[in-house]
């Protein structure tokens, strides 16, 4: 089955450096999943919600860790955040073309992504524009990932972003709407 090859749910995170051409350049990409079948063995096992099963017992694998390397000159590595500094991206760092075709490979059409303060991520993959408007599959001069569409479209995503749960005191949380998510 199609959608078997894909997983059910993921975490995704980003790290960002600042650099001259945008203060928020992806230098690594975390994504950590579980599948259909991991999922319900979890649930079945244990009378929790499969989600909480997965985070209280260390469920889900890694399924993708990227170093990118940024696009411009950086100004400030945020390297006590992101681990990522000068000489890591030039050892490790691919493309960020090819970080996030990676990404785009493991999300299926029912794949819920999950993780916090997610419009900035989802942007930094070229999964969210930035106006609030589709993206087209093709690349464009910021540098938005390839959805390897050929109906130059991208599907919608399934986002569960605990910045809208959990918002840092003070700060309105980003809402996303559903022109957003591409």
């Amino acid at each position: 089955d199609e959608e078997e090859k894909f997983p059910a749910v993921v975490a995704l995170d980003c790290e960002m450096a600042y650099t001259e051409a945008d203060p928020m350049d992806l230098v690594r990409v975390s994504v950590v999943g579980l599948t259909e079948a991991e999922l319900s063995s979890m649930a079945s096992s244990t009378p929790v919600s499969a989600a909480s099963a997965a985070v209280a017992n260390g469920g889900g694998r890694v399924l993708l860790e990227r170093i990118v390397r940024p696009r411009a000159k950086v100004l400030d590595w945020r390297a006590s955040v992101s681990g990522v500094d000068a000489a890591v991206a030039a050892a490790k760092g691919v493309p960020r073309e090819e970080a996030c075709a990676a990404v785009r490979a493991l999300l299926g059409p029912r794949t819920i992504v999950v993780g916090h303060s997610l419009h900035s991520d989802l942007e930094a993959l070229g999964l969210l524009s930035p106006h609030g408007n589709s993206s087209s599959s093709s690349s464009s001069s910021s540098g938005s990932c390839s959805s390897g569409s050929s109906s130059g479209s991208c599907r919608p995503l399934r986002v569960v972003d605990t910045a809208l749960l959990f918002p840092p005191p003070g700060d309105a949380p980003q809402r996303l709407n559903r022109n957003q998510t591409t």
